[in-house]
């Protein structure tokens, strides 16, 4: 695949964007190729400032390799350092969505520095800004933009192209004689002033005809894309890092914006399969609601989902309707903890457990399939915390068939949680970068320890529900045989995971038997 080009002016400045490689462990998550929608939205703010030329590693010149012991994705080193050097660059812009994968993008930064020396390497991103001060000090680029990027890099490409001081502009950080040189831009309010993604810069084919198109994300076959409608959250659970990148403030697109940029993706693009990845989805109600009546009033005729899950407690019947009839396949909710005071009091999460479950009820009495979010191992809770935790994680799966994920809680940079951490010597302090995004994964290992749990009891907290877990699963796909196997037929690698995961917590649970049962 050649680089995607946009609009070439002269005496402008090159720029490369780069969506970098990622690499997993054999022990987590599938790989997952996906469209670059942060890149893709940059794209549309200074394609008419540039030489724009877009790098996306996950599905060029794709390739696997194993090494330091991680699965990394993507296009080779070498490949990637080449195609540096022969464009020679003024600007290299490189995605640092999360802190797994942050060691790669640094990767692509050095390789930056040596193919193409006299290029400005900037990070943006997630990761980028919340650790802004700590890349900027080690050297390993030359500015970073903080939060929102499309007026912030904008700006940053403009003056670029005009000679003019790059140091102070609002959203981009830098280091200036060993000072760091930072003014935060305010997050625009209306949405709809940004144009929709840069999606004739990328051959769509490279992504639909990808195996890993979300691969792991989704039930979903064919052609799909992910989508946002909002941004920003006004939430202060310990554990969410969302609200340091994009705000506290709620915003939103409008619900003619969402149906339009639908539209265009359907009648343009064939896809009509989507996955609603905000972190706030159904928040504004009204809005919400409006956008489902949108799309069923419109008789778009589209698949849709929330990987990223949704607030139970904004959802009521008639709402839970609509998103049936709209076309919702699967409905994510964030329960998060099976006891009310931990979420009160440990995870700040400000909501009625009582109301979830209710919730997670009604959508089975329309049958519209659910998927729950828990989280244990936080500092304040107790081993039997969690245990209600998983015990009521189960529960909803036997009686509401109800697919839950567990994780363990995990101290993300610049969040509640991680201070805390800190301050109280719950996780050791050289922590790096991979150990903190590994733990996010779903066998990821543990790394809080209070006087109330160690990290082995979590372990083996996470072992027992594993063992139980398997067993309901199997019960469930049983239950539901035409949906079984049209999973198996979708994702064959499915029933290989299942079955292995089945055997191996079997002996988990004939050992906790023989413990309780033998003298």
């Amino acid at each position: 695949m050649p680089l995607a080009t946009g609009i070439c002016l002269m005496n402008t400045p090159r720029v490369l964007l780069i969506n970098p490689p990622q690499g997993y462990s054999p022990q987590s998550a599938s790989f997952n190729t996906y469209f670059p929608l942060g890149i893709l939205s940059i794209a549309s703010m200074i394609r008419d400032h540039c030489e724009l030329h877009i790098l996306d590693c996950l599905v060029t010149d794709f390739a696997m390799e194993h090494r330091d012991g991680m699965d990394v994705f993507g296009t080779p080193m070498p490949a990637i350092e080449r195609r540096i050097a022969e464009l020679q660059p003024d600007i290299v812009g490189i995605s640092m969505p999360f802190t797994a994968q942050a060691e790669y993008a640094e990767e692509v930064a050095a390789l930056s520095r040596k193919a193409a020396p006299n290029a400005l390497v900037v990070f943006g991103g997630p990761h980028a800004t919340i650790r802004y001060e700590a890349l900027l000090q080690s050297g390993k680029c030359d500015y970073v933009v903080v939060g929102e990027g499309e007026e912030s890099f904008r700006e940053f490409v403009q003056r670029f192209g005009a000679g003019q001081s790059l140091s102070s502009i609002e959203g981009v950080a830098s280091m200036h004689a060993g000072l760091l040189m930072f003014k935060p831009r305010e997050y625009l309010k209306q949405l709809d002033k940004f144009p929709f993604p840069a999606y004739d810069l990328i051959d769509f084919s490279d992504y639909l005809n990808s195996p890993y198109l979300y691969l792991s994300r989704s039930n979903f076959k064919g052609p799909q894309i992910s989508i946002f409608t909002s941004r920003g959250c006004p939430y202060k659970c310990v554990f969410c890092s969302v609200a340091l990148h994009m705000g506290r403030k709620y915003r939103w697109h409008s619900v003619e914006y969402v149906i339009e940029h639908l539209k265009l993706l359907q009648e343009q693009y064939g896809i009509s399969q989507f996955h609603f990845e905000d972190d706030n989805l159904s928040l504004h109600k009204r809005r919400f609601e409006q956008i489902l009546d949108g799309i069923i009033g419109n008789q778009m005729h589209i698949r849709w989902d929330t990987p990223n899950g949704v607030r139970g407690d904004t959802l009521n019947m008639r709402i839970l309707k609509k998103i049936k009839k709209s076309g919702c396949k699967q409905l994510n909710i964030a329960v998060e903890s099976g006891r009310q005071e931990t979420l009160d009091k440990v995870i700040k999460k400000d909501t009625s457990l009582e109301y979830l479950i209710e919730v997670i009820r009604n959508c089975r009495k329309i049958r519209l399939r659910t998927a729950l979010s828990f989280v244990i191992g936080f500092p304040g809770e107790t081993l039997d915390d969690m245990r209600a935790t998983t015990d009521l994680a189960l529960k909803l799966l036997r009686e509401a068939d109800a697919i839950p994920s567990v994780l363990i809680a995990t101290p993300l940079y610049g969040t509640e949680l991680y201070e805390d951490a800190l301050k109280h010597g719950y996780m050791e302090e050289d922590v790096r970068d991979r150990d903190l995004g590994m733990a996010t994964q779903s066998h990821g290992a543990p790394l809080l320890a209070t006087e109330d749990f160690s990290r082995e009891d979590i372990s083996r907290l996470m072992e027992e529900y594993n063992a139980a877990y398997s067993r309901e699963i199997l019960r469930y796909y049983l239950r539901h045989p035409v949906y079984a196997a049209w999973r198996v037929m979708n994702r064959p690698d499915l029933l290989k995971r299942l079955f292995r995961m089945v055997f191996k917590h079997v002996s988990v649970g004939e050992s906790r038997w023989r413990e309780k049962h033998q003298p």
